[in-house]
């Protein structure tokens, strides 16, 4: 089986905190495969297994709406392909 995982980061959040702890419960005990999409860069507060595959988009919002437009479709496409 195979489980995708779509997550802004890894910082210090509950949500961030949830994931965290299904992805490597379940990458220790079961025979899964497990991707995790992280949108922005940073350093990670919760480190996952070394199972794991961690894909970074590298997404930067910006001040200007337009740089937070562009950088959206970035997002997007990167998402997509």
């Amino acid at each position: 089986m195979k489980l995708l995982f779509i997550i802004p980061s890894l910082g210090s959040g509950g949500a961030e905190r949830v994931a965290s702890t299904l992805i490597n419960e379940w990458a220790i005990k079961k025979d899964i495969v497990i991707e995790v999409i992280v949108f922005n860069e940073g350093v990670d507060f919760y480190s996952l297994h070394p199972s794991v595959k961690i894909h970074r988009l590298g997404y930067i919002g910006g001040q200007s709406i337009f740089r937070k437009i562009i950088s959206l479709f970035r997002l997007l496409f990167k998402l997509r392909f």
